[in-house]
C-alpha cells in the first residue's frame, strides 16, 4: 500500500523557513555605547565637566568648534542616539516598498521604497554630520561639511558612480544642456543640489569621490521628500540601482565616522 493510500502515515515535517539574514550593523556604535556606559559608571553621570572634557577630545577629531560645556556635549550625544538607529533601519530595510500589497509589489512601489530608504539613511547621516562638525541652525549640508567630516576618516577607494544609460527620447527631453533648466525646475532643486545633479545627469560626469556621492544623495533625498521625483520617473530615468548604491555608500561613510569617533588612539 502506498503512503498516499495509508491514512495512518505521518506526513514528513515541513522544512523550516530559512533563517533571516543577520542584521547589518555599525560595529563601532556598540563600542561608543559601551564607552559612554563606562563613563557613567565611573562618574555616576556624563553631565559633568570632567566627562565633557573626555568627550570633547573625541569630538575635536571632527571640528575645532566643540567646547567642553556639559550641556552642549549632552545634546551631541543625544543626537547620535537619534542618528544611528535611522541609519541602521535603512541598512536593514530588506526589499523596500511603499504602497500596494506585500504579496505583489509593482516596480514603482518597489522603487518608491528604495527612494524612502535613501531618505531614511540620509536623515540619519545628516544628524550625524551636523552633530560632529558643529553645524548649527537649520541650513542644509554642503560639500564642505562632508569634507570636514571625512578629513580624518579611513575609507576604501571610491568606486565612481556612473551615469545611467538613458533612451534617446529621455535624453532629448531632460538631459541636454538646453533642457537643463527644465530638469532642475521639475525636480525643485537649486544651489548645490542643482549643480551636482546637472553635473551627473546633464554633463554625464560620474560621481568621482565620497563627497560628490554624498552631495548627490542629498539632492535625490530633497527631490524625493518634496514630492518632485516620483517613482515612475525613477524607473524611466533608471535611478533605482544608483539609489541603492548611495544607501550602501552612506552606510560605509557612517561606519568610518563611528570608527574614528571610538578609536582609542585617534588624533
Amino acid at each position: 500500500m502506498s503512503d498516499a493510500a495509508n491514512p495512518n502515515t505521518t506526513p514528513a515535517p515541513a522544512a523550516p523557513p530559512p533563517a533571516p539574514p543577520p542584521p547589518k550593523t555599525l560595529p563601532a556604535w556598540a563600542s561608543w555605547c559601551k564607552f559612554l556606559e563606562g563613563l557613567r559608571k565611573a562618574h555616576e553621570t556624563i553631565e559633568t565637566v570632567a566627562v565633557a572634557v573626555i568627550l570633547q577630545a573625541r569630538l575635536l577629531r571632527f571640528s575645532a568648534h566643540h567646547g567642553p560645556d556639559p550641556v552642549a556635549i549632552k545634546k551631541i550625544t543625544a543626537a547620535l542616539y537619534r542618528a544611528v538607529p535611522l541609519l541602521q533601519a535603512a541598512l536593514n530595510w530588506e526589499e523596500p516598498a511603499v504602497g500596494g500589497k506585500a504579496v505583489k509589489r509593482s516596480d514603482t512601489e518597489q522603487l518608491r521604497g528604495e527612494q524612502w530608504r535613501l531618505v531614511l539613511a540620509f536623515s540619519g547621516l545628516e544628524t550625524l554630520v551636523k552633530s560632529l562638525v558643529g553645524q548649527k541652525g537649520r541650513g542644509g549640508l554642503g560639500a564642505d561639511h562632508f569634507r570636514t567630516l571625512l578629513a580624518g576618516c579611513t575609507l576604501p577607494e571610491y568606486v565612481p558612480l556612473e551615469v545611467p544609460a538613458h533612451k534617446e527620447q529621455a535624453m532629448d527631453d531632460w538631459f541636454t544642456a538646453e533642457a537643463q533648466d527644465d530638469l532642475l525646475d521639475f525636480l525643485g532643486l537649486d544651489f548645490g543640489d542643482a549643480k551636482i545633479t546637472a553635473r551627473w545627469l546633464v554633463e554625464r560626469r560620474p560621481m568621482g569621490d565620497w563627497v560628490e556621492g554624498l552631495c548627490l544623495a542629498k539632492a535625490i533625498r530633497n527631490a524625493t521628500v518634496h514630492g518632485a521625483l516620483s517613482a515612475s520617473k525613477v524607473k524611466e530615468w533608471k535611478l533605482g540601482r544608483p539609489i541603492r548604491r548611495l544607501v550602501e555608500d552612506i552606510g560605509t561613510v557612517a561606519g568610518a565616522v563611528l570608527d574614528r569617533l571610538t578609536a582609542e588612539d585617534a588624533t
